[in-house]
This record gives structure tokens, C-alpha cells and sequence, in this order.
């Protein structure tokens, strides 16, 4: 699980602080949670993007950044989207070439450390990783792979079954409705990070927009 890839999206390490907090605590007393954590391992970032959230508590005029703050090619402008720049897919559909631009994808796919990072770490474990879920906001949504209109995954019954168990689970707790489905549907399609997880393995789950 990840979370805080992009810089603004503050509540979203918030949650995966919470996360940790809750299995933690609740693993001692709840018998499917001891399970879980007695067959599985669980990895939590926080806060990938971890210079570009800093930046964004710097003042009023930097609360909305949402990119790193690695320089772009022409040093006169900061920051890639790192969602935009993982290989799947990259740079063929919602993103910007123009590096001031919020969804900019870099200079090339995995051009950023914390996208080489990633990449990395998921690509060592491909045969390991069950599901792989990354945390945004503000949307309220449930969002699973692929995000290009043309693909469309190929566990894709899988990911819809988790997602829809996901959403009730949320609507038995909080009695929220959370709209479960592809990003082309909800808002302008582009590659993102759990595809960088679905090329290595196939089975992500999805993504939520907290």
C-alpha cells in the first residue's frame, strides 16, 4: 500500500497511518486480522512523494502542489506527476509534456527515484504480491486497472468482485455508497501505479480515492 503520491492529497498518509495503527492494535482481538498478519506480510509507505508533501506545508501558496519537486529539464520549472511516470502505458493518454503542467510525465518512463523505487520493489517480488493498493483523494471512489480506455485487465472479473466486497464493507460500516469502477469512467483516463503492479503480477486491487 501506498500512499501520499501526490503531494496535495494530505489525508491520504494520514490514512495509511491509520492503517498500521488499527491492524496493530486490533490484531491480538480480531481473529481474521491475527490470520492476516500471521500469512501475509504488509508493506505501508506513507508518504511516497515525500519532498513534493513537504513543499506543500511550506505556506498558503504551496498547498495545492502535487508533483515532486525534482528540477525539470529546462531548470525552470519543478516537479513530475508520479503517478504519470511509471512504464505502463506512459505518456500516451492524460498527461502533459509541458513540465509545468500538473500532470507532466517526466522525460522518460521511470525517470524518478521514487518511480524507480517502485518499480523496483514491486518488480522483486512480482511472485509474491497478492494486491497492491494505492490511497488518493479526494474522490470518494473505487477505481481498479487499467486506466486506458483500449485495455482492459485481464483478471478484470477479479477486481471488480474485491472492489464490490470493499464497497459494502464501507456501506455496512458507514452506510456510504462508493462508486466502484475503470478511471476512464470517472475522469480523464491515464496510466498509474497500480498498473506498474498489474504488469508484474496481474492481481492488484483496486484503487481507493479516500
Amino acid at each position: 500500500m501506498d500512499c501520499g503520491i501526490h503531494a496535495r492529497e494530505w489525508i491520504a498518509p494520514a490514512f495509511c497511518q491509520y492503517f498500521v495503527k488499527q491492524i496493530l492494535q486490533s490484531y491480538k482481538t480480531d481473529a481474521k486480522i491475527e490470520t492476516m498478519m500471521r500469512d501475509m506480510d504488509f508493506y505501508v509507505t506513507p508518504v511516497l512523494n515525500i519532498d513534493g508533501y513537504l513543499y506543500s506545508w511550506k505556506d498558503n501558496t504551496t498547498r495545492l502542489w502535487r508533483k515532486n519537486r525534482s528540477p525539470g529539464p529546462s531548470g525552470d520549472c519543478y516537479g513530475t506527476d508520479l503517478n504519470r511516470n511509471f512504464d505502463a502505458n506512459w505518456g500516451t493518454i492524460g498527461v502533459s509534456f509541458n513540465c509545468t503542467s500538473n500532470t507532466y510525465c517526466g522525460t522518460q518512463p521511470v525517470s524518478e527515484p521514487e518511480a524507480q523505487a517502485v518499480t523496483y520493489f514491486v518488480g522483486s517480488r512480482k511472485d509474491d504480491i497478492l494486491c497492491f493498493l494505492t490511497i488518493h483523494s479526494y474522490g470518494q471512489l473505487l477505481l481498479v486497472p487499467y486506466g486506458h480506455p483500449n485495455f482492459t485487465a485481464p483478471n478484470y472479473d477479479e477486481l471488480m468482485e474485491v472492489g464490490q466486497a470493499a464497497a459494502t464493507a464501507i456501506w455496512n460500516v458507514h452506510k456510504k455508497t462508493t462508486p466502484l469502477g475503470l478511471r476512464p469512467t470517472f475522469y480523464t483516463p491515464t496510466q498509474a501505479l497500480p498498473e506498474t503492479g498489474l504488469g508484474c503480477r496481474g492481481s492488484p486491487t483496486p484503487t481507493p480515492l479516500s
